[in-house]
């Protein structure tokens, strides 16, 4: 079986301190048994609230909460779902992708903590080859493109209005 994504679309969800935001999420299947699941959480200019980063683990737990999960990650335990979060380029920055590591708390269901691990410190690219993980890292590159292509498109058509 082949990693494949299976959505992708605009995701609102309540900051720190119950502000608004906005993110842009795709779910992929992997093709693997572990985990099963990767959910790549973009940034995206249009977010006033708490970025991706400092909401991780509320964003994580809405997320699984929300429409979109219900469809694709049904059944499938919080443990076998990795986070990539993402940040499209920006002037004087490439962009950035790096392995989120989130523990679900089983006592407390429907809350998840950060619980970043080694792994995030290296890059994503070569933990996913290293791991075997080609057509995954195929899948979240183009998740990346897919986000940055709306985000660039947004932009245009939004330039001229004033």
């Amino acid at each position: 079986m082949t990693a494949r994504i299976l959505d992708g679309g605009a995701f609102s969800y309540r900051g720190l301190g119950g502000c608004a935001a906005a993110c842009y999420v795709h779910i992929i299947k992997t093709g693997r048994l572990s985990p099963s699941h990767c959910v790549v959480v973009s940034e995206i200019p249009q977010n006033h609230g708490t970025s991706v980063t400092n909401a991780a683990d509320s964003l994580a737990t809405q997320l699984l909460a929300s429409k979109m999960a219900r469809r694709h990650l049904l059944g499938v335990s919080p443990h076998d779902i990795c986070w990539v979060e993402h940040y499209p380029p920006q002037p004087g920055n490439g962009r950035t992708l790096d392995l989120v590591g989130l523990e679900w708390m089983e006592r407390l269901p429907g809350t998840v903590r950060p619980g970043y691990r080694a792994l995030q410190w290296r890059p994503i690219e070569q933990v996913f080859r290293e791991d075997g993980y080609a057509e995954l890292w195929a899948c979240v590159i183009l998740a990346a493109e897919r986000t940055e292509e709306r985000i660039g498109a947004q932009g245009r058509n939004t330039a001229g209005r004033g």
